[in-house]
């Protein structure tokens, strides 16, 4: 009888070791001990906004090349690094005062990241991670724009659950600004802004293994954003797709729909932004 549980007990703890030992693409996934996982993305952002109650357009567009590495301390607990730059380019427009005004901006950012597992059991996750990050970004228009650096410190929580032919996951993540600083230059003068961020976001979603081959997920996001002196909420749709080369090296391309939004600036009131999306492509690679 003794011989038969502990037989029961080891078959029951391999199986559930497999069950946990996800893709690289899965949602769960994380690197286990020893282990090392790099992710390389391409990321492009558009954005087409209208300020209520004036007379002005805004274009922007953005792309930032980045790459993040993830080591397992030990099965259950990941440190992290994260390197990007960004290049934006901006073009606004105003009918009635006559004027149209082009940006190129930069920047640059890094982040070092702990997480732990606290649940991983092959169908229950549940991952809490810390996050500190700075970026400085820098532009070319010496009018009525801005430079900016801060600091800020993300707590989040990700899990969800495998229903084997879907997993279903979700998020919630709290971001807070410790210091920066932002420059705004007007004719009259520059204006230092001190910024302290907070930003809350939520995200819930569905993800899908098609065959060995490929996967797919899509997920809706929402980020609240209350920068002092602003107040912003979007909303997301997300979708995206992989290719795994093999179970440890995969290719995916995403793409997010701006479902609504709500913002109303410190300076220029209430403004619409009434379209935008995201395209990305990235390549993961565990070893």
């Amino acid at each position: 009888m003794k011989k038969a549980l502990l037989a029961s007990a080891v078959l029951f703890a391999s199986s559930a070791a497999y069950a946990a030992d996800y893709g690289v693409v899965h949602p769960f996934y994380t690197p286990a001990k020893g282990k090392t996982v790099s992710v390389t993305a391409l990321d492009y952002e558009h954005r087409a906004e209208r300020d209520k109650g004036a007379d002005r357009k805004t274009r922007g567009s953005e792309i930032e090349l980045s790459e993040k590495i993830e080591f397992g301390v030990t099965d259950d607990f990941q440190v992290g690094l994260d390197i990007a730059r960004a290049w934006d380019a901006i073009k606004e427009k105003s009918n009635t005062l006559g004027w149209t005004n082009k940006t190129r901006e930069y920047e640059n950012s890094w982040g070092i990241k702990a997480g732990y597992n606290i649940i991983n059991d092959g169908k229950a996750f549940l991952n809490v991670g810390l996050r500190y990050s700075q970026n400085v970004a820098r532009d070319d228009n010496a009018f009525n724009d801005d430079d900016e650096h801060g600091k800020y410190v993300k707590i989040d929580a990700f899990g969800g659950y495998n229903l084997d032919k879907v997993t279903v996951f979700g998020g919630i993540g709290y971001e807070r600004q410790i210091d920066g600083e932002k420059q705004i230059v007007y004719p009259w003068g520059n204006v230092d802004q001190t910024e302290k961020a907070r930003i809350y976001s939520l995200k819930v979603g569905a993800f899908k293994q098609i065959n060995k081959e490929f996967s797919a997920y899509t997920s809706l996001s929402m980020e609240i954003d209350r920068t002092t002196g602003d107040k912003e909420k979007e909303y997301w749709w997300n979708i995206g797709a992989d290719y795994s080369i093999a179970k440890n090296m995969a290719v995916e391309t995403s793409a997010s729909y701006m479902l609504d939004d709500d913002a109303d600036n410190r300076i220029l009131g209430n403004t619409d932004i009434h379209r935008a999306y995201k395209l990305g492509v990235d390549f993961k690679i565990a070893f």
